[in-house]
Order: C-alpha cells, then sequence, then structure tokens
C-alpha cells in the first residue's frame, strides 16, 4: 500500500512533501472543505504518527474516516 497522493510541492504545515499526505472531505453535511493528513514514512513527528495538517475551522468534530 501507498501513501503518495501525487500532490505537487511541499506541506505548508509539517514541511514533508504533499504526495505523502491524504485528503478527505469534511463529514458535515453539505460541507466541502477538504482535510489534509499527514502520512510520512516512519510517522509525521515524534508526537504524531499521522498529524492533521488541515482541517475544518467550521467543523472541528467533524474529522473525516481515514
Amino acid at each position: 500500500m501507498t501513501t503518495n497522493s501525487g500532490a505537487k510541492g511541499e506541506c505548508q504545515e509539517c514541511n514533508h512533501w504533499n504526495n505523502v499526505h491524504k485528503s478527505r472531505v469534511c463529514r458535515a453535511p453539505g460541507c466541502r472543505v477538504m482535510w489534509k493528513r499527514c502520512q510520512a514514512p516512519g510517522g509525521c513527528t515524534e508526537e504524531e504518527f499521522y498529524k492533521i495538517c488541515k482541517s475544518c475551522s467550521d467543523h472541528p468534530g467533524a474529522e473525516p474516516e481515514w
């Protein structure tokens, strides 16, 4: 299984390449905001294996199922 999303560039939040991130739509009904989770091999940071790099500020509890 690969984490390569094909996205170009570097994440502004964690500085890993965007192609090691997964994006999903917010679970709130009608919301189209994309959440972004870092899935860098070996973990994103020492504190967080999977770091949420972008979330929905209107629906912070509506994290998608990854």
